[in-house]
């Protein structure tokens, strides 16, 4: 079998072969040619996979290394009867690392504290990021009313608590079904039921925030965001709007890169009833010695500052947008200790 993958995937090689053979492409405006003659693609979120892409192809799998699925037409997937798989849950690790920076900046630089953690969506992403609050000993509140219909033991808070939360991670699917729609969730409405100096933070989809509702907002907030609506042109205003801003890397961890790889690769070997490789890359990580504060920790790991300063101060914001993505690199926050976060977290001084 033929396989197409995104050259920016690390890993691919040593997770896909011998069973496939693989062809990679670096730029996405060639993916259509390319496919006509592959059966496989192995795509990341940045590829619009619709019908002007696959129409002329004979493809039989599109493997998405993402938890999303939203840059996905899988109504054309099914009428050319095209498998779909994707990698839900490879990069929960990754965002929480990410949105316990944010918090760890905002205590330290904005004196920003909270009892109240309210997360929209309970999914891997909503649950991990829910996990580290508790260990900071925060009360933490989940909205996901998909969730709550299929699984009756699952505790939904109502969407007004969440919204009455001092911080609010926002986290679900984007999707436009017609009970529960997520894309614009938090729109003028929900967004003027904050109170003042509520930490917003969205590492999810930039269409879940509406981004123009935001604008217009007069109650003053702490923006922490990772994502925007339509990526990579994305709103001079927004990032000028927002306390934290970075190019969609929340999820971006070399652990969470092969853990995508890797869980695609054992699906695709199992669709063709293969064994799949057995590889576990190295990473090579200078530990960090632990402080006090556990702020000083997180952000001795990773400080969303810095891409943030970099893209207020950006002249071209979708060269910018598109160079830190491609550039960002950092590993798990655990991989930096020697010892366990939840341990890291409960050594150091309370929030």
């Amino acid at each position: 079998m033929k396989l197409l993958a995104d050259a920016s995937l690390p890993y691919v090689s040593e997770l896909f072969k011998p069973a496939f053979d693989i062809t990679f492409f670096h730029d996405n405006h060639t993916v259509a040619t390319l496919l006509k003659d592959h059966d496989i693609l192995l795509c990341r979120s940045t590829l619009k996979v619709n019908h002007a892409l696959i129409k002329q192809a004979k493809l039989k799998v599109v493997a998405t290394a993402s938890s999303g699925t939203d840059h996905i037409n899988q109504q054309d997937l099914q009428r050319f009867n095209i498998t779909l798989l994707d990698a839900k849950g490879c990069n929960a690790r990754a965002v929480a690392d990410y949105v316990l920076a944010c918090f760890a900046y905002l205590s330290q630089q904005h004196a920003f504290k909270t009892k109240t953690v309210g997360i929209i969506g309970a999914g891997h992403v909503g649950c991990m990021v829910g996990s580290y609050f508790k260990t900071l000993g925060l009360k933490v509140y989940y909205y996901d009313p998909i969730r709550a219909y299929h699984d009756p033991s699952f505790e939904n808070t109502s969407f007004e608590q969440i919204l009455a939360c001092e911080m609010i991670c926002v986290h679900p699917n984007l999707h436009n079904d017609a009970f529960f729609p997520s894309r614009n969730l938090l729109n003028l409405s929900a967004l003027q039921q904050l109170k003042p100096n509520t930490a917003l933070i969205n590492a999810s989809r930039g269409h879940v925030v509406c981004e123009s509702a935001l604008l217009a907002l007069k109650t003053p907030l702490f923006y922490c965001t990772d994502v925007f609506a339509n990526e990579p042109y994305i709103l001079d205003d927004i990032v000028k709007y927002a306390t934290l801003c970075t190019p969609h890397i929340a999820g971006h961890t070399w652990q969470a890169k092969f853990n995508a790889q890797a869980l695609l690769s054992q699906k695709l070997h199992a669709l063709y009833n293969l064994t799949a490789p057995n590889f576990s890359p190295v990473y090579p990580i200078k530990p960090i010695n632990t402080d006090a504060l556990w702020q000083n920790n997180v952000l001795a790991c990773y400080h969303p500052l810095l891409e943030t300063n970099i893209l207020k101060a950006a002249a071209d914001l979708k060269t910018a947008f598109i160079g830190l993505r491609q550039s960002h690199k950092r590993h798990d926050l655990e991989r930096y200790f020697n010892k366990p976060l939840a341990k890291v977290f409960t050594e150091a001084e309370p929030p």
